[in-house]
């Protein structure tokens, strides 16, 4: 089922967070707002960048911080949060201060590891969480770069680039899994088919 809102929140800067939360919004046609500074203003003409976020429809939603006003009452109204993890220390602590933080406003909570370059991160990370959440890994590329580099979504990236299609092949399966734990398998294969078109 398609959602209508979704958030990437973490209280650990550099995990992820921004990139994904671009990649899903361009793939998914919604809008971007963000209450954290970065340039997806400047490269997605659907993006927004304010602190004072408002409720809205179809839109990926940029957090990177609960405290500024609005936000608690935006992931109420939610339909998924995203919460980015590295495998480092303090990203797993502060992973878990935000699932401890927002679980009592959201039940349905994604971890994501990214930058993992090994089954030994993605464990670490596992192993890490204190609650009982879906844990899934996003390696280590530069695919989610290229994304806001070209201002497009995994999607569009890969459909006309065979050579970038080959270099992020595994990276894209990953994100698959993503979308599908979001909006679910026959949906997710559907939206992937509609922008690169079905084999």
């Amino acid at each position: 089922m398609m959602i209508n809102r979704g958030a990437c929140a973490t209280l650990d800067g550099g995990a992820g967070k921004t990139a994904i939360a671009f990649a899903l919004a361009l793939d998914f046609n919604f809008y971007l707002v963000s209450n954290d500074d970065s340039i997806i203003a400047d490269v997605y003409e659907g993006a927004m960048i304010t602190d004072t976020p408002a409720i809205a429809d179809e839109v990926i939603y940029d957090f990177g911080g609960f405290a500024d006003g609005g936000v608690i009452d935006i992931i109420k109204q939610c339909d998924v949060l995203i919460i980015p993890c590295i495998n480092d220390k303090t990203s797993i602590r502060k992973a878990n201060q935000t699932v401890e933080e927002l679980s009592v406003y959201i039940d349905n909570i994604i971890v994501v590891a990214t930058r993992v370059r090994n089954e030994r991160d993605l464990a670490a990370i596992k192993e890490g969480m204190v609650h009982d959440v879906d844990v899934l890994p996003l390696r280590d590329t530069k695919m989610f770069k290229d994304c806001q580099e070209f201002g497009v979504g995994v999607y569009t990236l890969i459909k006309h680039d065979a050579k970038l299609r080959y270099a992020y092949r595994n990276a894209v399966v990953e994100y698959d899994d993503l979308v599908s734990r979001i909006i679910g398998k026959d949906e997710a294969l559907a939206l992937k088919n509609n922008i690169i078109g079905g084999k």
